[in-house]
């Protein structure tokens, strides 16, 4: 999100908010960062987050810009043919066609019976 959308859209934060989101976005979400660069505690920060639903949602909004950047990143390695990050974007996404290492409680797998094996 550049600094233009994000003045844009959320005209009723205060200018100190506005650039802890501009930081935000520069430090990959490093809060602590964000904060020191801005001027602001982190403690402002969290209460912000508590009392501002508009300056939650723009929060929200640079996590899942991050989360889109490096799930591009992933695609163009899945692409190139890595296959530790085939692997890893399988175990993520396919889980439900059996690419888990473990099952968790829950997960839905076929699992044969004793009986089955020995057949």
């Amino acid at each position: 999100m550049t600094k233009t959308a994000i003045v844009e859209r959320k005209p009723e934060l205060t200018r100190k908010q506005l650039s802890v989101l501009e930081t935000l976005e520069l430090k990959r979400g490093n809060i602590a960062a964000a904060c020191r660069a801005a001027g602001v505690s982190r403690q402002a920060y969290y209460n912000w987050l508590d009392d501002n639903v508009v300056f939650e949602d723009a929060v929200l909004d640079v996590r899942e810009g991050l989360i889109d950047r490096v799930e591009d990143k992933l695609l163009e390695l899945v692409d190139a043919g890595n296959v530790v990050a085939c692997i890893f974007f399988l175990k993520c996404k396919a889980k439900r066609r059996g690419y888990i290492e473990q099952p968790a409680p829950g997960d839905l797998i076929p699992v044969l019976s004793e009986i089955e094996v020995l057949g």
